[in-house]
């Protein structure tokens, strides 16, 4: 119990506690985990839904550069119980596993396949920014564009220095004609790689677009 109440209380750099990033991830199993050793009365009386709309709700107000950390095996180091809350190393192989799985399917255009192998991946190891990139891709492909930009924006959660989450992010937002965002994420993009000539390419594309969209709105009224 004292080991689980630590964990619960414990505090990354950013003072983020345990429990708002399991909510960030929608991962109730660990936040009924975790509620049970906080210190905070309020979250103890609150249902787990609950609490993760509270922390979901805390972390969409975090300015587009804060890096949510995620939780990982080493970040508790020598107390076996703290482990059994996080990602154990048999499903850090088969997570991988899935995601090749995933690959192959999508490298065959099985886009549905690779879809379940993307969303097994995810399940057995949710802090992998890569796994979202890929499913939001698949998701692209299927014109699932809502659920593109949703994993797109939990990968630049995760990985936030991560060029290619804002190339996810600003192909998503094209797609819903969300142009003036697709731009802002394509431009925020080539600040982290000044040499992609892809998203320098979405950034005019999507400028010109919502330029055009402006113009006609306008005439319009």
């Amino acid at each position: 119990k004292e080991s689980g109440r630590k964990l619960a209380n414990y505090k990354q750099n950013n003072d983020i506690l345990p429990i708002e990033l399991a909510s960030v991830g929608g991962h109730l199993s660990i936040i009924e985990q975790l509620k049970k050793f906080t210190d905070d009365e309020e979250i103890q009386n609150q249902t787990n839904e609950k609490i993760m709309e509270r922390f979901q709700k805390i972390a969409d107000k975090r300015t587009l550069h804060s890096e949510i950390p995620v939780l990982r095996n080493n970040d508790f180091q020598g107390d076996s119980s703290y482990k059994s809350l996080f990602v154990s190393e048999a499903d850090l192989k088969m997570s991988e596993r899935m995601k090749n799985e995933g690959n192959a399917a999508f490298g065959e255009k099985n886009y549905n396949g690779a879809l379940d192998k993307y969303s097994e991946a995810i399940k057995l190891n949710p802090n992998n920014h890569v796994l979202y990139s890929n499913r939001s891709a698949t998701f692209q492909l299927l014109k699932e564009y809502s659920s593109a930009l949703k994993d797109a924006e939990m990968s630049r959660k995760i990985k936030p220095d991560w060029p290619k989450a804002c190339f996810r992010m600003a192909v998503a937002r094209e797609a819903l004609e969300m142009y003036e965002e697709a731009a802002l994420a394509a431009w925020e993009g080539v600040q982290l790689d000044n040499n992609n000539e892809e998203l320098k390419g979405i950034l005019k594309r999507c400028v010109e677009k919502g330029r055009k969209a402006h113009l006609e709105k306008n005439d319009e009224n």
